[in-house]
């Protein structure tokens, strides 16, 4: 009776673990947002100080600082936010970024309460968080903002952006290797924006920088 919904479950996880494979880009977009973590936890401290960081408020940036980015990059990375590319980011992408920054903060929240049984942890003020939630939010959101912008605003100016999107809807062997030729093509330039399936085996594949 149960058989159906374990083997749901079972491709639904079989799909969201292929969805979250290390690829190149999410490397990248994960090493970019260790940079905005860090930069916006030292806001944080910054802005509560009065724009002066006090010497206790220094030891605990350095105590703290790397469970922070950990648990941070945890949240972002399973929610799929390292996977999506910055350039195509549409509305969709800001509430999605919403959720996940709130997800980060109740993470945070909750690991910085039960925090005092470790030994030398030093438990980070609630008015910290919040703000370094709110800069998140702003930062993440404005580098997605700027990179859509050149995408749309500059790179039509280039060769690439002389390139036709194209979505190839078949996501098998065959499909993708239609769209490596239509990458490889000279007479015309074409590029490969995703390919569509509704097959869940195929969720996760890629070919290029198109993803299924």
């Amino acid at each position: 009776m149960n058989s159906p919904n374990i083997t749901s479950v079972s491709n639904w996880l079989r799909a969201w673990f292929k969805s979250r494979a290390p690829t190149r880009e999410a490397i990248v977009v994960t090493a970019m947002l260790a940079v905005i973590f860090e930069v916006t936890y030292l806001a944080a401290f910054f802005i509560r100080g009065e724009l002066f960081v006090r010497p206790a408020d220094a030891e605990m940036i350095l105590r703290t600082i790397g469970v922070v980015l950990l648990l941070k990059l945890g949240v972002f990375y399973t929610r799929g936010l390292c996977h999506r590319p910055w350039r195509s980011a549409r509305f969709s992408d800001l509430n999605n970024l919403l959720r996940t920054s709130t997800t980060a903060l109740l993470v945070l929240v909750a690991f910085n309460y039960f925090s005092h049984y470790l030994p030398g942890w030093i438990a980070i003020p609630r008015s910290v968080i919040l703000l370094d939630w709110a800069f998140t939010i702003l930062a993440v959101g404005g580098m997605q903002a700027i990179a859509r912008s050149v995408y749309e605003e500059l790179m039509p100016a280039t060769a690439m952006g002389a390139e036709r999107s194209v979505l190839v809807i078949d996501a098998s062997e065959a499909g993708r290797q239609l769209a490596l030729a239509l990458g490889k093509l000279r007479s015309k330039r074409y590029f490969v924006a995703g390919l569509l399936d509704d097959d869940p085996d195929h969720y996760g594949a890629s070919v290029g920088r198109a993803r299924v």
